[in-house]
């Protein structure tokens, strides 16, 4: 995909996944992490990190 096109130029400008208004907030438990990406007050996705595996019962 060429740098200039539309979508990718308008939707994700550099440095700025979110545009105006993003921001990342970490938040540590006893068995990982989770980051929430917030923006404008609103929670837009939520990673899930060293988290242990899923034990099936």
């Amino acid at each position: 995909m060429q740098p200039d096109h539309p979508l990718v130029r308008d939707v994700h400008p550099e440095g700025r996944p979110y545009g105006e208004g993003h921001r990342c907030v970490p938040l540590l438990s006893a068995t990982g992490m989770l980051n929430l990406d917030v923006v404008a007050d609103r929670i837009m996705c939520i990673e899930v990190l060293s988290r242990p595996p899923l034990r099936v019962r």
